[in-house]
Order: C-alpha cells, then structure tokens, then sequence
C-alpha cells in the first residue's frame, strides 16, 4: 500500500506542484503533457492487443506446456479461467510483486510482516496494487464481478508469464515457486545457440550474477571480467522473471563504455531469446536502459527541470562556452580586490574551477560565506609570532601570508561565482557539474519523481563507482536508497580526483546503503602472471578503505608466465633506443604485426618527446589521448597561421610557417626579411627616434616581419635573399594576404580555409589513415567555441588558445588499439584500454614533484565543506596560540597531503601496470637532454626493481657531468617535406604516372553512378522564393540553382536568431506603442539560450530612442506574396509606416552596414521586392510608396538612392532563368 500511496501522494503534488509554477512554466509543461498523451494512449491501446492476444494463445497450449509437475497443475485451470468474468482475464500492465512468505516450509519473520503491510482481501488473498503510476488496480475484496475496473488473477497472469517467459524467481518461501534459472545454465544456452564450448563462471562471479535483489557492493580488480559478468547479472534478472530488459539501468563513464555494454546486452539477450529462455519480442524490442552519469543525470534535469523553475531545454555550455562566459563576467566586474589575483583570463580560470568543485558538492557560495575562512585566516596575522622567537623561521612567515592570501581570493571569487551562475541563468544555459545538482534539486522537490524513477528502473547496475563524485553519489542514493542497487568498482583504480571524483565513494556507498555483504572479482583474465605480480607489488602500497576489502588478483587458469623487463639506463637516448628494441622485438610497431602496444606516460609533453624519438628508431608510432591536441604538428602550423592573421606581431609563427615543409625558407632569406622588417620600422620614425635607446621602441615597431612579408609582395628585390628564397616569401606573402581578407568570415569556415591553403589536410592525409583525427578534434574546438561567443572574433578565439596552453589543453582523438602500431598516450588516458605489450618509460626525474598544497591553494573549496572530508587529510587550523603552533600544524597537513599524493600516484602506476596482456617495459634514465643534475628512480622504477630482483645503476656523484654534454638536437634546415617518406612516396607517385587508366579498379562502378547522378541532377528555378534570397539569384543564379538540387544542412547562426528575437520583440511592441520597456519579454525571454541578453537589450535600448521608437506602425510583420514572371516571391516586410497618401516600408537589420556601393546595390533589390509588393496590396501607386533600411546597432537609416521598377525586377529574374536552362542544358 505504502508504493501506491506514495505514488497517488507524487501525482497529487505534482499537481499542486504545476498550479504553483509560474504561468508560462505551468503552460509548457501542460504542452508537454497533451503531447505525450496523445502517443501513449495509442500506445496503450496497441499493447492491450497485444497482450490479450499473448494470453488467448497462452490459453490454447501455448510453448512449452505441461513441460513440468507444476504446469500441469494448470491444465484444470484452463476450463474455470473461461467461466470467469472478462475483466479478470485482463492480464495487469506491470505483474505485482510475489509473496515471499517460506523458505523451504519454515516461516520467515522478515517476510511475514512484509507480507501482513500489504494490501489483503477477506479472504486473505494478496491483492495487486497500483505501482509507481502503474496501472494495476486494486481487485474488489470480495472477489465478485467488477467489468469496469482491470483486476488480475493468478491465472490470468501465469499465462502471460508462461507465454512472455519472464519467469518469477523461484522464491523458497514460496511453496510452489518456479525453478530459479543458474549462471551456468544461461552461460551453456547461450554457448550452445552460438555453437561454441561455454566459458563457466567462476564461483566468485556467480555469488554476483546471482547475488539477492539487495544493495551490493562488487569490488573488481582491473581485467577481472567485470563488464560480462555486470551483463550476465541482467540476463540472470531478466530469464528469472525478477524485472523486464527495459527495467534494468546500467550506468558507466563513457560513452563507448555505454555503448559497447548496451549492445553486449542486446546480443546477450538475442541469444537468451534463441535459446528459449525468454520471449524473443521481448528480447528484440524493450532494451535495458545503458548510460553515462551525466546524460543520466542530464535526462533527469530535462524531465523535472520545470518543477524548480528551470529550463528543460537550457543549453549546456562546453568548457569553452563556460570559460568564456565567465571572462566577460570577470572583465565587467569593478571589484578591486580581484587585481591581486592576476589577470582576467586567470580570473575566469578559477571562477570556473570553484563554481565547479562547489556543485560537485552541492555547497553554495552562502554556505562557503559562512564558514568565514579569509577572515579567520587573516586573523593568524595577528597571533604573536612564537613562544621561542628562534623556532619561527622566515619560511613559515612566508607560509601563512600565502595561505592567508590565497583563502582570502575566496571571498571576491565567490561573489563572481554568483555573477557566472546569474549570467548562466539568464542565458539559459547549465553546465555539467550544473545538471546533476539541479537534477538532485529536482528530484528532491516532488516526491513523486523518486517513487516514478524507482519503479521504473527497478534493478541499477553502477559501473567504475570509484570514479564517481560525492555530488553523483547523492543523486544516486537519494533516487534509489532501498533499491536494488550494485555498484561495481576498484579503489585501486581510482584516478580522477582532478576532475571531481572522489577516491571514497565506494566507501561512503557502503555506509550510505548500508550494504550487508560486498562481493569481490579477483581473477584476472587479461593479465600473465608476472606482469600480476609485479601489478600486486603496487597495490601493496596503497592504504585500505573501510568497508571496502580488496582480494590480491590471482591470474587465469592457462594463464602465461608474462615478461617484465626492468631497466635503468645512462641517457635518454640510450632508454629510447633500447625501448624501441624492445618493442620491435615483441612485434609491436611493425607492419603487418597482430600485435597491440602502447607506451604509457605521465605528462602530454613526454608523449610529444616520446612520439619523436621511437618514429626516429623506425617503430609505426602514434599519438593520442591525454591533452596535448595543440602540440600536433598539423595543429601547430593550423594555430601558427592564425596568429600571423590576427597578430602582426606574431613574428615567431611566421617563422615556422616559412621555415616549414611548405616553402622551406633558409636561414640567409629569413634574416634579410628580418633587416627588411628593420628598415620598414625606421621609415616610420623620426631622427631623434632613430637616435634614442632601441629599448625604447615598442617591440613591435622593429622586429615584425609579418608586415615586411605583406610589404614585399609588392616591393623590389630583397637584399641579401636568394632568388628562390624571395620568390617563395612573395608566394607565402600573397596568400596570407588572401587570407587576411578573409578574416570576416565565420570563424570555423576561416579555420578550414586556412588549412586547405596550407594544404594540411593533404598533407596528413599522406600519413596513416586515421592521421587527419587531430585536424578535426581541433575542428570541433572551434566550432564550440563559436557556438559559445556570439562574435566569434579570431582575436577572442587566439586568447582562448592562449589559456589552452598555458593547461592541459583539449585531447587529441583515441582511436582503438591497432595492431602493428604503438599508441602513445598518458595513463590516465588509458584507463579502461588493454594492449599485448605496454611500456612505461621515463620513470626517472631530476627533482621531486611539487608539494600539494590541498585546500590551500587558489579557488578550492575547504576540506570541512566537501561530503568526503572523513577521507581526506585534517588541517588543524583554528585554535592556536600562535603562529609557530599553525606554522607546525601546516607541516602535518602537507605530510598527510604528500601521502595521500602518493596514493594517488601508486593507484595511477597500478592502471598502467595492469593494461598490459602479457608483456611490460619499465624504464628510466640517469640523464634526460641537457640537465645538469642526473635524474633520480621514480617510486615505480623502485618498486618494480624489487619486485623482480633488478638492478639499478648507483646514483652519480655530486658534480658528475652530463655525458650527452651541451649539444642540441641537430636539424637538416630546410625541412624535406617528405622526411623518411619520401621514397615510398615518390614509388607511389610513380606507380600512379604508369598505371593504365583502362585498368578496372573496385571504385569504377561507384565513380559512374555519381557521375550519371551528377548529369541527370536537372537545374530548376524553384516557383517560390524568398525576398531575403533574391539577391543571391541575381548575382549567380546557376550556384544557387545548383546547391538547391543538391541541398546542404547548414547551422543557424547566432546573429540570425537574435534577428529573429528582435524582430519578434518589435512586433510585440508594435502593439503597445508608449509601454516602453514595460512589455512582457517573458516569452522572449525563454528562448535567449546562446545569445547575447546584453546585445539584445541595447538593439532594444537603440530602438526604442530613435525615430521609429515613438511611431506607431500602420503594419508590422506582414507576408505579401508576389507574383514576379511565374515565380511567387514571399515577401515579409517589417513594418509599414503612413504618411498621408505616401507609405514607407521598413526592414529592420542587426548587422553590420553595407560594404560598399556593391552591397548596398544587392540590398536594394529586396527593398524593391518589398515596395512593389506594397504598392500592389495597398492599391498604391509604387512610386507613392518608399523603402529605407534601420541598421539597429548603427543607429543609422539607409536609403538607397534609386529603387528598382517591377519591370526591372521582372528582367533580372527572367535573365535568371535563362542561365539556369542554359547551365542546364550544358550539363
């Protein structure tokens, strides 16, 4: 009683919940319903048929009958089910819950006061009940006939059990219970349909496929099988009868993790169906519900978002978007405290990095207020010094004045939070971390959304949990406490905590679903038995979690021995040329080889390094993953270009692009250019300029040579400059000149037409066929960052690459392990990949790693606010006498902090060792480039030596010198294109020269079809067009006929829809001339999502100041359609103003003024359109009517000095038509 009453209870305040929405709100979501209505009640009607078709064929002896003792018990049912009333034949939309009332003939407690809160007739006959919104009735107590209302029957639903096959579990307490479907009988099924020996589970992974429908905690060790084991765990729910596929939730992090669980469980459940063990409809069509967290989370929102006053439908800002949002708050703030804390890209930085960790804990900024920390930490300041004045040393005072003023960059950094999440708001937009607090906000706020979400997923699976955050794990337990619910994780595994995560969370599930019994998985299946070992030896380290028990991984029956090689080298160039051996050796990095590899490093710039160093040695290399997207070189010459178009002073980019494989310019034509530049600059100055300190002079005055380049395309000969040096420079320079006037167009198409100038995508394309992914990663950088700053300006869009890199930076794509190359990429990257053979070099560094500092840095949220802080180190920081007692309290917290790193650290080198299937390099070296001090073992390199019994090379002595000594890396300069690809190319090139071009090949077939399309594609002038589009018919009708026969999706821009926004608002307007800014923009306002409120309000601000504000229109937005020489031309003209007999029409533009006499030639065209339309739907002689252009940002009218007849408009649309049949023809 209590789910049905907690349901009725949910709908009820769902609509008290919808009458107190705000009007518009309350609006939508009754939209919302009426819509969903219509489909369901189809729906329902379709799966009523169904159903009742299921049961009478049921009826007739269906599948299987009489099979076994119990089904034959209902043979005598049969005759008495059709005597009964036909409403309780009608099988129930969703099976009631079984009575569990023995276990094997003995009475059990727990399920006998279960049983007696249920809802029960006279005759002591359980009664269904309505579920979670459900639609199963209550039947009538006494049993009697009831047509009007569906009630179910034991019979009635054993039939449609039988024929659906989802079986009930057999319950012991039960008597008469059905059989319970093993693991293994599922596991033989399946390898039976599919004609293979069947891999039984072990007994550690049937205690999970089978475990009871209760909280369970499963701890996996890396490669035990948990993914199929997590997949066995549904079709043992499902061919049991416990839930339906559709009613299983799987939740994981990414989404190819999702992806490749939901289609395993889909081919799973296919072969269930084969095999007999459940319905082969219900195995094809109601699939189990598989996502990340965050669309889970994401999906919430958008279902409940109404009900705390949100939009459903709010953008969700990228990282670019948000990091730009919060520049321009940080850059319209006149907070003088925010000088102390940099600059305002820096600002920005951290506005979004505290935003974010506050709602990965569900902390307000009200809360952080609160708690007073930069005032209590400014009041350390005031403590005496010491009780010793010897004991305080400078290093301590220097200690506490910067964790006063870093704890202090709260306070103003709190209030932009404020203003970031405000602008957010407005702009209806949310971010990540956003959308699983709001839907956390959501859910809590209408009871009836946990009872909804609760029966509608009535078993959860929870993958990787260990990388979960707090905030995660609050939504999880907030919808599902009490539920069903297994998460499945490793604690050695967890290595997110920069992105939010947190290390506890298997924990704190334990103890929050107050978990009985915790399983374990500790068979590897991936790993050999050394690289086990070796992987055992790292896990050692790590500290244990309450609750939480981790079993040492034993290896796989048949499992190989494995190879772990240990070496410590002299010089980075010795690890690298033995690395490369070693590769080689094992078939990785070979063409043709089935062998995967990767090599496994810490940073993105190791991986650059690394990348070189092993292609050099001749292994197939790539990489991927990790950051580090802006050091692809393809990428840096892309970036370089775009500097030299944005900034003049950008003399280094120019460099590399003239120095590069496209024009190879020498060092004599490069230093010319740079005398070049140097005179340029002089010719502008004065003499006593020229006189004065150089240092005086703007750099930029004397050392660009990007203008000399622009200069000498036109000037005379360059002194010092070969004559191919200075050919190619002009070359270079014309073609930076072409792009520099294409520095107007949409930033992504600008990006493209850089790289096709640059003939990067041609260039790449050479290489491996997956080569172009960096290319088009950074594609999609720029279009998010265009979709997120309405301006788009190339200047904006440099400064965000300017942030980019002084971080991490986006990552570069991840493809799939692929045999006969070696994947280079970091080892956070690799988490959840495998390789045959993994390496992990560059275990060795000259110094220690930086302390962390933990929350005594800049924008980090205080330990005693996050929801794990029983996890994490303590700071004692209130309560002392003095500042020495801090100073020594500090050094506690950082030692406990240092530990804790060191965690981290071990938890990161056990995922890198434990991706490897049966071979692992660990290496390091004495000495790495030009360093002065020899590099010291890592802690990994330590430990592994030990493991296996290596040596390690003694530590040089102090003053020891570098053997690689000072040189540099040497360069052949100019770059050869081709490098060591050029003979093959030139083979392939040659091959081509001489191939038969009568030679049939594979494409032939595909390459006529498209020319035959392209030929028989007929060019039409279309019977109605646009007035806003007429211009592009006159100037080439052809191309415009061509891309409508051939049509393109294109994206709308974000100057088009605040266009359409104003447009709208002045047609409200129009309505209510004198109201002024008194207008509802209620409904203007739901649809800002992605645009500038600012822009828009001064567009309105401008409006409503000039001419046109305080005139009332005698039209607004009206359509008129125009007959021009058998074509229909749709005109919607803005607004119509009356003089007397005269009338001026008006087109209202938000963009930019006409270029010159050419556009403003085009633009007439439409204003033409517009008053011949006019004129002939006013009855108005045309030339009584005028036409002007408002260029609202300008504040500026336009009117052009001679409109074109009707006559005239009917001849260049008639020209028109003649070229197209022309063009027509011809093709």
């Amino acid at each position: 009683m209590g789910g049905g009453a907690a349901a009725r209870r949910g709908r009820a305040d769902g609509g008290r919940a919808r009458r107190l929405l705000p009007g518009a709100a309350r609006r939508r979501l009754e939209d919302r319903a009426r819509r969903a209505r219509g489909p369901l009640l189809g729906r329902g009607r379709r799966r009523g048929a169904l159903r009742r078709d299921r049961l009478d064929r049921a009826r007739a002896g269906g599948r299987g009958a009489h099979r076994r003792p119990e089904d034959g018990q209902e043979g005598a049912e049969h005759r008495a089910r059709a005597r009964q009333p036909p409403a309780a034949r009608l099988p129930a939309r969703r099976r009631a819950r079984r009575h569990r009332g023995h276990r094997g003939g003995r009475a059990d407690d727990g399920a006998a006061r279960h049983a007696q809160a249920r809802p029960q007739g006279e005759d002591g006959r359980l009664r269904a009940v309505r579920r979670g919104g459900g639609c199963v009735p209550r039947a009538p107590a006494d049993g009697g006939r009831d047509h009007g209302r569906r009630h179910v029957r034991r019979p009635a639903r054993a039939a449609l059990q039988r024929r659906l096959q989802l079986r009930p579990v057999r319950d012991p307490r039960h008597p008469g219970g059905h059989r319970v479907i093993s693991a293994i009988e599922i596991t033989e099924a399946i390898a039976a349909v599919r004609g293979r020996e069947p891999q039984l589970p072990t007994d550690e992974q049937i205690a999970v496929i089978e475990a009871p429908e209760a909280p369970t905690l499963v701890v996996a060790g890396a490669g035990s099988g948990k993914t199929h084991t997590m997949a066995q765990r549904v079709l043992w729910l499902v061919a049991n009868g416990s839930v339906a596929p559709d009613e299983v939730l799987g939740l994981t992090f990414t989404r190819k993790a999702a992806g490749e669980l939901g289609e395993r469980l889909h081919a799973e459940l296919r072969a269930l169906a084969q095999a007999g063990l459940v319905d082969a409809e219900v195995a094809a069509t109601r699939r189990p519900v598989v996502q990340t967290y965050n669309s889970f989370a994401s999906a919430l929102f958008r279902e409940w978002a109404l009900l705390i006053g949100r939009d459903p439908e709010s953008e969700v800002l990228t990282d670019p978007a948000a990091f730009l949002l919060a520049l321009r708050v940080a850059r319209a703030s006149d907070d003088l405290r925010l000088a102390a804390l940099g600059r305002a890209e820096t600002i920005a930085d951290r506005v979004v990095q505290l935003a974010g960790t506050l709602g990965d804990h569900r902390v307000s900024t009200a809360e952080l207020r609160r708690g007073r920390y930069p005032e209590r930490f400014r009041a350390l300041l005031e403590l005496p010094t010491a009780d010793e004045p010897k004991d305080f040393r400078a290093a301590h005072a220097k200690a506490i004045a910067q964790d006063v003023e870093r704890i202090g960059g709260l306070e103003p950094l709190a209030d932009l939070v404020d203003a970031f999440d405000d602008a957010k708001r407005r702009r209806g937009a949310v971010q990540f971390s956003d959308q699983v607090r709001l839907a956390l906000d959501a859910v809590s706020a209408h009871a009836g959304a946990v009872d909804e979400l609760r029966s509608r997923h009535r078993a959860v699976l929870l993958d990787e949990f260990q990388d979960t955050s707090v905030l995660q794990l609050q939504l999880i337990h907030a919808l599902f406490d009490g539920s069903p619910v297994m998460a499945v994780g490793d604690p050695n595994q967890a290595i997110y905590g920069f992105r939010g995560a947190s290390a506890g969370t298997l924990a704190l599930f334990a103890q929050r679903f107050r978990v009985e019994r915790t399983l374990t998985l500790s068979t590897s299946w991936r790993n050999d038995e050394d690289v086990l070992a070796l992987a055992h030896a790292v896990a050692s380290e790590l500290p244990e979690q309450p609750g939480v028990p981790v079993k040492r991984l034993e290896p796989r029956r048949g499992a190989g021995p494995g190879d772990v090689v240990v070496r410590h080298l002299p010089t980075i160039e010795d690890e690298s040329r033995e690395l490369a051996g070693w590769l080689r050796s094992h078939g990785a990095g070979v063409a043709g080889s089935p062998v995967t590899g990767a090599v496994l490093v810490r940073s993105h710039s190791q991986g650059v390094e690394l990348t070189r160093a092993l292609r050099a040695e001749g292994i197939r290399v790539f990489r991927s993953g990790g950051g580090g997207l802006l050091d692809e070189p393809e990428v840096v010459d892309l970036v370089a270009a775009l500097r030299v178009l944005g900034r003049p002073e950008e003399g280094s980019s120019l460099v590399r692009l003239l120095a590069g494989s496209r024009w190879r310019i020498g060092v004599a034509d490069l230093a010319a250019l740079q005398r070049h530049a140097a005179a340029l600059a002089k010719r502008g100055l004065s003499d006593d300029q020229r006189s004065a300190d150089r240092g005086a002079i703007a750099p930029e005055a004397h050392v660009s040579i990007v203008d000399a380049l622009d200069a000498l395309v036109d000037g005379p000969q360059l002194d010092g400059a070969t004559e191919v040096g200075l050919a190619r420079m002009r070359e270079a320079g014309s073609l930076l000149r072409e792009l520099r006037r294409r520095a107007g167009m949409p930033l992504a198409e600008l990006v493209r037409s850089v790289e096709q100038a640059l003939r990067l995508d041609i260039e790449v394309a050479a290489k491996r066929h997956h080569a172009h992914g960096a290319l088009d990663a950074f594609g999609r950088e720029v279009q998010a960052f265009a979709a997120a700053d309405e301006r788009g300006s190339l200047e904006a869009f440099l400064t965000y690459l300017d942030v980019l890199e002084a971080g991490r930076g986006p990552d570069v794509p991840e493809p799939e392990p692929e045999p006969g190359w070696v994947q280079v990429l970091t080892m956070h990257a690799s988490k959840g990949l495998e390789w045959d053979v993994v390496a992990l070099p560059r275990l060795a560094a000259a110094k220690q790693d930086d302390q962390p500092l933990g929350w005594l840095t800049h924008a980090t949220l205080p330990y005693p606010l996050r929801g794990d802080v029983d996890l994490l180190p303590h700071l004692e920081w209130q309560g002392h006498a003095t500042q020495h007692d801090y100073a020594l309290a500090r050094e506690r917290f950082l030692g406990q902090l240092w530990e804790h790193y060191q965690s981290e650290e071990d938890r990161l080198a056990y995922v890198g060792v434990t991706r490897a299937r049966r071979a692992l390099w660990l290496s390091g070296a004495q000495w790495y480039g030009m360093a002065r001090t020899p590099a010291k073992p890592k802690r990994l390199l330590e430990l592994a030596a030990r493991a296996i019994g290596a040596e390690l090379l003694e530590q040089p002595e102090k003053g020891a010198e570098n053997p690689l000594g000072d040189r540099s890396p040497s360069l052949a300069w100019p770059v050869d294109p081709l490098g060591a690809r050029r003979a093959a190319v030139e083979a392939a090139a040659a091959s081509v020269e001489a191939a038969d071009a009568s030679t049939p090949t594979p494409w032939d077939e595909a390459i006529e079809l498209l020319l035959a399309d392209r030929g028989a594609t007929e060019l039409t002038l279309p019977t109605r067009i646009a007035a806003s589009g007429f211009k592009d018919w006159a100037a080439d009708p052809v191309a415009v006929a061509r891309q409508i026969a051939r049509p393109m999706p294109q994206q709308p821009f974000a100057a088009t829809r605040l266009g359409t926004l104003f447009h709208g608002w002045v047609e409200r307007r129009g309505s209510a001339v004198g109201l002024g800014d008194a207008i509802d923009d209620e409904a203007l306002d739901e649809e800002l999502v992605g645009i500038d409120a600012e822009r828009l309000d001064r567009l309105k601000r401008t409006f409503a100041a000039s001419p046109y504000g305080g005139r009332a229109p005698a039209e607004t937005e009206i359509e008129i359609h125009l007959p021009l020489a058998g074509t229909t031309v749709v005109c919607k003209i803005d607004a119509v103003y009356r003089d007397g007999d005269r009338a001026t029409v008006v087109d209202w533009k938000t963009g930019a003024l006409p270029k010159g006499a050419a556009d403003l030639e085009a633009r007439q065209l439409q204003l033409a359109l517009y008053r011949a339309a006019y004129a002939a739907h006013a009855g108005l002689d045309p030339e009584q009517v005028d036409a002007e252009l408002y260029f609202v940002e300008h504040d500026r009218v336009v009117r052009p000095e001679r409109i074109e007849s009707l006559a005239e408009l009917e001849a260049r649309w008639l020209r028109a038509q003649q070229a197209v049949a022309e063009a027509s023809a011809l093709a």
